[in-house]
C-alpha cells in the first residue's frame, strides 16, 4: 500500500529519525513504513546507521567516561554557585542611592500668601475684580514701583 500523501510520509520519517540511536521500532511506526517504498528505504538506511553506531557507554573506556562525568558535574556546579565579583557593585551601588534617596530633602520654598489660602468668596463673585487678578497678585510690586516713581 502506499501512502496518500507527502505529508504522511514525512511525518513518518520524522518519527523514525527521532527515535535514534535505538534501533528498536514500535510495530505500529513498522507497519506504517512497510507500506510505502519511499518509507521503507528509509526505514533501511535508519537499520543501516543503528547497526554501525556504538552507543557512548561502549564508545568511551569506564575510567575515561568517569573523568568526563566528574569534571562536566564539577563544571556545572562551578556555574551554580554565586560570583560575589557580579554583584557587589551592583549592592554598592544600590546601597547609595538608597542612601541619597534616604537623606535628600526638598528645599523649602516659601509660597506667596495668596497661593497658600483659596481667594475670598467676594473675589470670586465680583467678575471686575478677576478681570484685574494680576494686578492684585502683583500688588507688593506695583506698590514698590509706585514708590520709586515719587
Amino acid at each position: 500500500m502506499k501512502h496518500s500523501s507527502e505529508r504522511r510520509c514525512a511525518k513518518n520519517v520524522e518519527a523514525l529519525w527521532a527515535l535514534w540511536p535505538r534501533a528498536e521500532l514500535p510495530a505500529a511506526l513498522a507497519a506504517e513504513l512497510d507500506g510505502c517504498p519511499a518509507c521503507r528505504e528509509e526505514k533501511a538506511a535508519f537499520a543501516e546507521l543503528c547497526a554501525r553506531s556504538i552507543p557512548w557507554s561502549a564508545a568511551l573506556p569506564p575510567a575515561r567516561r568517569a573523568r568526563a562525568a566528574r569534571s562536566v558535574k564539577s563544571a556545572l556546579a562551578a556555574r551554580a554557585a554565586p560570583r560575589p565579583a557580579v554583584w557587589v557593585p551592583s549592592l554598592v551601588f544600590a546601597a547609595a542611592l538608597l542612601l541619597v534617596l534616604w537623606t535628600y530633602r526638598v528645599p523649602d520654598v516659601e509660597v506667596a500668601p495668596w497661593r497658600g489660602a483659596p481667594p475670598p468668596r467676594e473675589l470670586l463673585e465680583r467678575q471686575d475684580l478677576l478681570e484685574h487678578m494680576d494686578l492684585l497678585q502683583n500688588w507688593d510690586e506695583a506698590k514698590s514701583l509706585a514708590g520709586e516713581g515719587r
